[in-house]
């Protein structure tokens, strides 16, 4: 194991081929031990990449601290400010309302509440990320689907249709963007979301910007969601 783990990263090569095939076996994670060797289950959110310095430094001061208590304060809440403000310009945060959830999914479904009602319907883009249909009926809402273009992207006529169709059921239906989109990884254009930001009324976007790429990591200039819209989204992380 030692052998494995042992040796410099080099800097200078993408950090998809900066870890070795054999050094991503050695982990003990579910994407490389719930399946056979010759199976590859892309569908597990595992990076693949070295975990940033600054996360493994703080990682390891805490544990060389024996900081491993129960969370307290607002320091989360005071990070997605800062960097809201930073990379989106996005000012006014006020951490007091903000809230920690255990995970993306759970904040997702939680808002649904917050914006919808029992029954009412929310709009996904298939094929899209599975937990978006089971988190939603979970919470008692109802799936209808906007297929994507056949490129993969958002096809804003299928789009305009699945909204009309919820909005004749509910006066409270929802919008569940993912974006990147998952499983096609694009990532939506300013364009596209502003043309889906201004939904007829009735109609509430309900993002998932845990899927959000910072600007350094698309090709595509970065626009979070709280450019294009005004609506209730769920806290980033």
């Amino acid at each position: 194991m030692t052998s494995l783990l042992a040796g410099s990263l080099d800097a200078g090569t993408s950090p998809l081929e900066q870890l070795p095939i054999e050094r991503l076996r050695a982990r003990t994670s579910m994407k490389w031990r719930a399946y056979p060797a010759d199976v590859l289950p892309l569908w597990v959110a595992e990076m693949d990449v070295p975990l940033a310095p600054p996360v493994a430094d703080a990682l390891h001061a805490a544990i060389d601290a024996g900081d491993t208590g129960y969370p307290a304060g607002a320091g989360y809440a005071l990070a997605v400010r800062d960097y809201a403000a930073l990379h989106w310009d996005w000012h006014g945060l006020d951490p007091g309302r903000t809230a920690i959830v255990p995970d993306v999914m759970m904040g997702i479904a939680e808002t649904l509440r917050l914006v919808t009602s029992p029954g009412d319907p929310v709009v996904v883009c298939a094929p899209v990320y599975p937990p978006f249909y089971a988190f939603t009926k979970s919470a008692g809402r109802t799936v209808i689907e906007a297929p994507l273009g056949a490129d993969g992207r958002l096809d804003l006529d299928a789009l305009g249709n699945a909204l009309a169709a919820a909005r004749a059921k509910s006066g409270r239906a929802a919008l569940l963007l993912s974006n990147p989109h998952n499983p096609t990884g694009a990532a939506h254009t300013r364009a596209e979301l502003h043309a889906v930001a201004g939904p007829p009324p009735g109609t509430r976007p309900a993002s998932s910007p845990t899927r959000s790429t910072p600007p350094w990591c698309s090709r595509e200039p970065s626009s979070p969601p709280t450019s294009a819209s005004t609506a209730p989204m769920t806290p980033s992380r």
